[in-house]
Protein backbone atom coordinates (compact mmCIF):
# COMPACT_ATOMS: atom_id res chain seq x y z
CA UNK A 1 0.00 0.00 0.00
CA UNK A 2 3.22 2.24 0.61
CA UNK A 3 3.29 2.15 -3.35
CA UNK A 4 0.58 3.75 -3.80
CA UNK A 5 0.71 6.21 -0.94
CA UNK A 6 -2.06 4.71 0.75
CA UNK A 7 -0.29 2.63 4.10
CA UNK A 8 -2.88 4.93 6.05
CA UNK A 9 -5.68 3.15 4.70
CA UNK A 10 -4.68 0.13 5.70
CA UNK A 11 -7.13 -1.35 8.01
CA UNK A 12 -10.00 0.18 6.62
CA UNK A 13 -9.23 -1.80 3.32
CA UNK A 14 -8.57 -5.18 4.97
CA UNK A 15 -11.73 -4.64 7.31
CA UNK A 16 -14.00 -3.02 4.75
CA UNK A 17 -12.95 -6.08 2.21
CA UNK A 18 -13.61 -8.59 4.99
CA UNK A 19 -16.91 -7.68 5.82
CA UNK A 20 -17.67 -7.79 2.11
CA UNK A 21 -16.89 -10.95 1.50
CA UNK A 22 -18.56 -11.78 4.16
CA UNK A 23 -21.71 -9.99 3.27
CA UNK A 24 -21.52 -12.29 0.39
CA UNK A 25 -22.28 -15.71 2.07
CA UNK A 26 -24.42 -14.53 4.45
CA UNK A 27 -27.39 -17.79 4.95
CA UNK A 28 -24.77 -19.61 3.35
CA UNK A 29 -22.51 -22.58 3.69
CA UNK A 30 -19.44 -20.87 2.36
CA UNK A 31 -16.48 -19.80 3.81
CA UNK A 32 -14.30 -17.03 3.01
CA UNK A 33 -10.21 -16.77 3.61
CA UNK A 34 -8.43 -13.68 3.72
CA UNK A 35 -5.44 -13.90 0.82
CA UNK A 36 -2.52 -12.62 2.40
CA UNK A 37 0.35 -12.71 0.24
CA UNK A 38 4.51 -11.93 0.95
CA UNK A 39 5.52 -8.18 1.57
CA UNK A 40 8.34 -8.27 -0.64
CA UNK A 41 10.33 -6.97 1.84
CA UNK A 42 13.71 -8.91 2.73
CA UNK A 43 15.14 -9.94 6.09
CA UNK A 44 18.46 -8.75 7.39
CA UNK A 45 21.34 -8.40 6.52
CA UNK A 46 20.00 -8.32 2.72
CA UNK A 47 16.98 -6.26 3.33
CA UNK A 48 15.62 -3.85 6.56
CA UNK A 49 13.08 -6.40 7.99
CA UNK A 50 13.74 -7.88 11.23
CA UNK A 51 11.89 -11.19 12.26
CA UNK A 52 9.51 -9.21 14.90
CA UNK A 53 9.20 -6.21 12.56
CA UNK A 54 7.95 -8.72 9.88
CA UNK A 55 5.75 -10.90 12.27
CA UNK A 56 4.54 -7.23 13.14
CA UNK A 57 3.49 -6.32 9.68
CA UNK A 58 1.23 -8.92 9.27
CA UNK A 59 -0.08 -8.95 12.42
CA UNK A 60 -1.43 -5.21 10.82
CA UNK A 61 -2.80 -7.57 8.49
CA UNK A 62 -4.71 -9.63 10.38
CA UNK A 63 -5.84 -7.32 13.33
CA UNK A 64 -8.62 -5.79 10.67
CA UNK A 65 -9.26 -9.23 9.22
CA UNK A 66 -9.88 -10.76 12.29
CA UNK A 67 -12.28 -7.79 13.81
CA UNK A 68 -14.24 -8.03 10.86
CA UNK A 69 -14.88 -12.04 11.28
CA UNK A 70 -13.06 -13.80 9.18
CA UNK A 71 -11.52 -16.89 10.20
CA UNK A 72 -9.20 -18.43 8.00
CA UNK A 73 -5.82 -16.76 6.82
CA UNK A 74 -4.58 -18.05 3.46
CA UNK A 75 -1.11 -17.25 3.21
CA UNK A 76 -0.02 -17.72 -0.23
CA UNK A 77 2.69 -17.19 -3.01
CA UNK A 78 5.46 -17.07 -0.60
CA UNK A 79 8.29 -17.37 -1.45
CA UNK A 80 10.64 -17.57 1.81
CA UNK A 81 10.01 -19.73 4.69
CA UNK A 82 11.25 -17.29 6.84
CA UNK A 83 8.37 -14.56 5.98
CA UNK A 84 5.73 -17.24 6.27
CA UNK A 85 7.15 -18.39 9.47
CA UNK A 86 6.56 -14.47 10.34
CA UNK A 87 3.17 -14.54 9.28
CA UNK A 88 2.48 -18.12 10.81
CA UNK A 89 3.43 -16.52 14.13
CA UNK A 90 1.60 -13.50 14.09
CA UNK A 91 -1.90 -15.35 13.68
CA UNK A 92 -1.31 -17.68 16.11
CA UNK A 93 -0.69 -15.01 18.53
CA UNK A 94 -3.58 -13.08 17.40
CA UNK A 95 -5.46 -16.63 17.95
CA UNK A 96 -8.79 -17.57 16.11
CA UNK A 97 -7.84 -18.08 12.88
CA UNK A 98 -7.42 -21.34 10.85
CA UNK A 99 -4.45 -21.13 8.59
CA UNK A 100 -3.02 -22.39 4.92
CA UNK A 101 0.41 -22.05 4.27
CA UNK A 102 1.04 -22.26 0.61
CA UNK A 103 4.71 -21.72 -0.72
CA UNK A 104 5.56 -21.48 -4.64
CA UNK A 105 8.31 -23.37 -6.29
CA UNK A 106 10.60 -22.90 -8.91
CA UNK A 107 11.81 -26.47 -9.71
CA UNK A 108 12.19 -28.55 -6.58
CA UNK A 109 13.17 -25.53 -4.42
CA UNK A 110 11.26 -21.88 -3.55
CA UNK A 111 13.28 -19.39 -4.83
CA UNK A 112 15.07 -18.44 -1.94
CA UNK A 113 16.15 -21.91 -1.31
CA UNK A 114 13.64 -24.02 0.56
CA UNK A 115 13.02 -27.85 -0.11
CA UNK A 116 8.99 -28.73 0.26
CA UNK A 117 9.79 -31.02 3.15
CA UNK A 118 11.66 -27.92 5.11
CA UNK A 119 8.43 -25.79 4.02
CA UNK A 120 6.04 -28.45 4.94
CA UNK A 121 7.14 -28.99 8.27
CA UNK A 122 8.30 -25.96 9.40
CA UNK A 123 4.69 -25.28 8.53
CA UNK A 124 3.00 -27.49 10.14
CA UNK A 125 4.94 -27.17 13.37
CA UNK A 126 4.35 -23.93 13.83
CA UNK A 127 0.74 -24.75 13.72
CA UNK A 128 -0.54 -24.29 9.74
CA UNK A 129 -3.80 -26.34 9.20
CA UNK A 130 -3.21 -26.87 5.64
CA UNK A 131 0.21 -26.89 3.92
CA UNK A 132 0.25 -26.66 0.11
CA UNK A 133 1.18 -24.39 -2.92
CA UNK A 134 0.74 -22.32 -5.59
CA UNK A 135 1.08 -20.80 -8.71
CA UNK A 136 4.54 -21.60 -9.97
CA UNK A 137 4.78 -22.78 -13.59
CA UNK A 138 1.38 -24.68 -13.77
CA UNK A 139 -0.07 -27.53 -12.50
CA UNK A 140 2.76 -30.01 -13.86
CA UNK A 141 5.06 -27.76 -11.83
CA UNK A 142 3.78 -28.76 -8.88
CA UNK A 143 3.26 -32.10 -8.61
CA UNK A 144 6.97 -33.13 -7.54
CA UNK A 145 7.15 -30.85 -4.57
CA UNK A 146 3.51 -31.87 -3.41
CA UNK A 147 4.73 -35.19 -3.72
CA UNK A 148 7.32 -34.39 -1.39
CA UNK A 149 5.11 -32.24 1.11
CA UNK A 150 3.12 -35.44 1.47
CA UNK A 151 5.83 -37.33 2.46
CA UNK A 152 7.27 -35.26 5.19
CA UNK A 153 3.83 -34.23 6.73
CA UNK A 154 0.76 -35.59 7.84
CA UNK A 155 -1.13 -32.67 7.17
CA UNK A 156 -3.70 -31.85 4.71
CA UNK A 157 -1.97 -30.22 1.58
CA UNK A 158 -3.55 -27.54 -0.50
CA UNK A 159 -2.79 -27.37 -4.51
CA UNK A 160 -3.25 -24.07 -6.36
CA UNK A 161 -1.36 -23.81 -9.38
CA UNK A 162 -1.67 -21.23 -12.08
CA UNK A 163 -2.27 -21.54 -15.76
CA UNK A 164 1.84 -21.98 -16.38
CA UNK A 165 3.69 -19.54 -18.31
CA UNK A 166 2.14 -18.19 -21.43
CA UNK A 167 2.96 -18.82 -24.91
CA UNK A 168 3.43 -15.85 -27.07
CA UNK A 169 1.84 -15.71 -30.48
CA UNK A 170 2.95 -14.34 -33.65
CA UNK A 171 0.21 -11.61 -33.43
CA UNK A 172 1.93 -10.53 -29.72
CA UNK A 173 -1.11 -12.29 -27.71
CA UNK A 174 -0.36 -14.29 -24.28
CA UNK A 175 -1.64 -17.66 -24.61
CA UNK A 176 -2.32 -20.06 -21.33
Amino acid sequence: LRNHGLEDKLYELNYEGARLALSCTEETDVAVAASIGPTGQFFQPAGDMTFDSMVEVFRQQLIPIKEAGVSIANFETFTDLNEMRAAIVAAKELGGFEIISSMTFEGERTMSGNTPEACAVACAALGADIVGANCSGGPESLAGPIRRMNTAVNTPLSVKPNAGLPEITEEGEAVY
